[in-house]
């Protein structure tokens, strides 16, 4: 095997392993956009139910798309899971606030993963052009 075809080998080796992380990248992208929403939904939810006055209709899930329909409070306190089986009992407004800087984390991470995936759609780039240069010259 010639130094130049070595040499191709290797870039498409490493061309393969970024794709690779990429991908990996690709699907933690998608689990944190989706926690972000779940976030996103929390908040809003809790901030509907915190402008509530007096009782109200509300239906409580309870797995499988069965709902219960129940009547409720104005609620003043929130139980908050804060991982590991371990569970808080907090004011609505404590609550909201756990939500926002966890949803502040996530956004966080998002933001360095689309980092890392530019520059590996960077070196990736520069890997094609690379091999296009030494095919040229075969």
């Amino acid at each position: 095997m010639s130094t130049r075809e070595r040499e191709i080998a290797k870039l498409v080796e490493q061309y393969k392993l970024l794709e690779d992380t990429a991908k990996q990248f690709d699907r933690q992208l998608i689990i944190l956009e989706n926690i972000r929403s779940e976030l996103t939904a929390a908040i809003e939810a809790i901030k509907g139910l915190k402008d509530q006055e007096g009782t109200f209709e509300a239906l409580i899930p309870i797995g499988g798309g069965i709902y219960i329909p129940s009547t409720l409070e104005k609620p003043n306190r929130a139980i908050v899971n804060l991982g590991a089986g371990v569970y808080l009992e907090e004011s609505i407004e404590e609550a909201l606030e756990y939500l926002s800087e966890k949803r502040l984390e996530v956004e966080g991470q998002i933001r360095k993963i689309n980092i890392y995936l530019q520059r590996i759609v960077e070196e990736m780039n520069r890997i094609v052009a690379t091999l296009s240069k030494l095919s040229k010259e075969v």
